[in-house]
């Protein structure tokens, strides 16, 4: 009787063990995601006066800055929708440019 219940504390021991190093790994995770999400003062610096400074590039410096902030553009005949992705890095790095400037 007493193995058994040696046994079954090592059992239910491993198996917290296990729970506590997956609750590490999923906040880890969650703390990265966090990291990458945008801040709204972000987006609104990168793009608050987006008209002025797109109409102020040329043609290859508006391409090249397409390149940055967009990841993705995809097309759905059924819905007739367009959906554009963006990349995180483009936009952060846009609104610290435009943090630059403006200081």
């Amino acid at each position: 009787m007493q193995e058994v219940l040696r046994q079954s504390r090592k059992t239910v021991g491993t198996g917290l063990k296990e729970l506590q190093q997956q609750q590490k790994h999923y906040e880890k995770q969650l703390a990265r995601d966090h990291a990458e999400q945008l801040a709204d003062a972000e987006i609104q610096a990168a793009f608050g006066d987006f008209d002025t400074l797109w109409k102020s590039v040329s043609q290859r410096e508006q391409g090249k800055l397409m390149e940055v902030l967009v990841e993705r553009v995809e097309y759905d005949p059924h819905e007739v929708a367009i959906s554009v992705s963006f990349h995180r890095s483009g936009i952060k790095a846009l609104a610290a440019k435009a943090d630059e400037v403006l200081v």
